[in-house]
């Protein structure tokens, strides 16, 4: 699976949302949920995009396996780009989980998970 981080607009033509969530006052050191999607359907995962307050790492978990690791920096946002599409199968859950190390705040975060038509 190959994976690369963007830093330039991403045209959406032929993509659909089919899932987006956000998080509030996500404490520090605490690794929290902030999306789930569990496919009823199987879906080709082509782009996921993540972003926060602050500097953060992003975690993608498929059935509780850890897949990647990203970190946002002074941008504080980022995409999970897939040059070939990230299958999840029906019944497969999918988790992007973020973690923040800024004791004593607490940061709000947004993520949005993308299919190809």
């Amino acid at each position: 699976m190959i994976l690369r981080q963007l830093t330039d607009e991403v045209s959406l033509k032929g993509i659909n949302t089919i899932n987006e969530s956000s998080i509030v006052n996500v404490p520090a050191n605490t690794e929290t949920t902030v999306i789930t999607l569990t496919a009823t359907v199987d879906h080709k995962i082509f782009r996921i995009s993540v972003s926060g307050d602050d500097y953060a790492k992003y975690r993608l978990y498929i059935d509780t396996n850890l897949v990647e690791t990203r970190r946002a920096g002074p941008q504080r946002t980022l995409d999970f780009i897939f040059n070939s599409p990230l299958l999840l199968t029906t019944g497969q859950i999918l988790d992007i989980k973020v973690l923040h190390c800024f004791t004593g705040d607490q940061l709000d975060f947004e993520s949005t998970i993308y299919s190809r038509v």
